[in-house]
């Protein structure tokens, strides 16, 4: 059993990197400041009734009260006013400015998640830049899965052993369910006829394209002309067929292809990672974990044995 050792934690002071200030209307009961946690930072306060409003920062900001709260939140314009259930969903996007107005006691915990996380998330989601997907600002929202992963990363406060690796998978958990849920591609039409279905040759044909250019690099545009269609247009219904989006495909392409190599045995890893397109063999490794949970080398000699 792991002693956790408790960091004092001043009276005054402001969360890093985030809008998050402690005094005499939040008090801080817990937090990951001093633990060392690069992708996100978390807090547990004890909060009485206050009115201020939190300024943007580059990080999504992710809350859940611990009890019913009774509030005024506004943003971007919008608002909500009266009760927030418990452990409703809050979700400040990057750049967004909340103003809140808290009628009634209560805890909250929040995880704020590193702008560069989201980053690195979208590319391999979407296979976008962050600055083209549109994050969400939903206030007292219901999302169970990332109420479970709210409630692991408070947990770690009680067990910080390992916390650092533990920490980063909650992140990029958290920005996958944040950018898959609560975002939307800025350059998506809202049109029934995106949502149509790919014919069964369109298919073939999509396969064929990324098969013949795995080892290499193209724009997901480059595959829609080859199909005939805006790259906008083609998404969507790319995701209508396919339930997944161009790129999630294209990096499962890659892995059965490299699946393929590393059991023949010829090559070395860092060429069975050039041909499948992986910009070099840690890539290669860090998608072999996320997906079949082992590395190319341990993969490898099972296949060879």
């Amino acid at each position: 059993m792991t002693t956790k050792i408790v960091q004092p934690i001043p009276p005054n002071f402001t969360l890093a990197d985030t809008s998050l200030s402690f005094g005499t209307y939040r008090k801080a009961i817990d937090s990951s400041e001093s633990l060392g946690w690069s992708d996100m930072i978390v807090v547990l306060a004890g909060l009485v009734p206050y009115t201020d409003t939190m300024r943007a920062v580059s990080s999504v900001w992710i809350s859940t009260p611990l009890y019913d709260m009774k509030a005024e939140v506004e943003k971007e314009g919008r608002g909500r006013n009266g009760v927030i259930p418990q452990r409703s969903i809050l979700i400040t996007a990057p750049g967004v400015t909340t103003h809140i107005s808290l009628s009634t006691p209560s805890v909250a915990f929040s995880a704020f998640v590193r702008e560069h996380v989201l980053k690195e998330v979208a590319d391999e989601i979407f296979g976008r830049q962050l600055d083209a997907i549109e994050i969400l600002s939903p206030t007292a929202t219901k999302d169970t899965y990332l109420g479970y992963l709210m409630r692991a990363s408070e947990h770690m406060l009680d067990e910080p052993e390992d916390g650092q690796w533990r920490s980063d998978y909650l992140a990029r958990a958290m920005a996958a369910q944040v950018l898959v849920r609560h975002a939307q591609l800025r350059d998506v039409p809202a049109v029934a006829e995106s949502r149509a279905p790919l014919s069964a040759a369109q298919v073939r044909a999509i396969n064929d394209f990324m098969n013949s250019n795995l080892h290499g690099k193209f724009q997901f545009s480059d595959l829609a002309k080859s199909v005939g269609m805006s790259k906008t247009i083609f998404y969507e219904r790319f995701a209508c067929t396919m339930k997944q989006t161009p790129h999630q495909f294209l990096q499962k392409m890659r892995i059965e292809r490299a699946k393929l190599l590393l059991g023949d045995g010829k090559l070395s890893l860092a060429s069975v990672a050039s041909a499948c397109g992986f910009s070099d063999q840690s890539h290669m490794t860090r998608f072999f974990k996320r997906y079949l949970g082992t590395t190319p080398a341990r993969y490898r000699r099972e296949m060879l044995r």
